[in-house]
C-alpha cells in the first residue's frame, strides 16, 4: 500500500496506558489510517524517540493519544505516589490509583486543558476520541 504522510520533524506523543500517559518526544513522526485486525480505521503511528536511532511503530487501536508540535511540554501527571521504605533495605512504590480508573482521563483531560489554555501549543492531532471500527 502507498500512502502520502505528512512526516513533522519534531514533536511530543501523549501516549495513554492503564495508568494514565507517558509523554515521549520524537522526530520525523508521520500517521495513517489503515485497516488492523478486526478495525477498518486503525492509527498507524511512526517515530523515532528524542536521542534514539531505531523507528518505532505503533498502532493505535483503543488507546489514547495526543500529539503536540515540538518538544519541551510537560510531563503529564505522575503515575506512582512517593517511595516508602518498609524495612531497612525495601521500598515499595504502587500506583496513585487501580489500572482502568476513569480518574485517570480526567486528571489527564484537565492537565492538558491548562496547558493549553496557558501556552501557545499547537495540537496536530487527538485521537483520543478517534473510533477504530469506523469507516474512514
Amino acid at each position: 500500500m502507498s500512502f502520502d504522510r505528512i512526516i513533522h520533524e519534531k514533536v511530543t506523543l501523549y501516549l495513554g496506558n492503564l495508568w494514565g500517559y507517558d509523554r515521549i518526544e520524537a522526530r520525523d513522526v508521520s500517521w495513517i489510517f489503515e485497516p488492523y485486525a478486526q478495525y477498518r480505521n486503525a492509527v498507524r503511528v511512526e517515530y523515532t524517540v528524542r536521542g534514539k536511532h531505531k523507528r518505532e511503530t505503533a498502532i493505535i487501536t483503543k488507546i489514547p493519544l495526543l500529539i503536540l508540535d515540538g518538544w519541551g511540554h510537560p510531563n503529564p501527571p505522575p503515575k506512582y505516589s512517593q517511595s516508602e521504605p518498609i524495612s531497612e533495605n525495601t521500598v515499595v512504590q504502587s500506583t496513585r490509583r487501580l489500572s482502568c480508573d476513569p480518574e485517570w482521563e480526567n486528571e489527564f483531560n484537565a492537565f492538558l486543558n491548562g496547558y493549553l489554555a496557558g501556552s501557545k501549543a499547537t495540537v496536530l492531532s487527538d485521537f483520543r476520541k478517534h473510533d477504530p471500527a469506523k469507516s474512514k
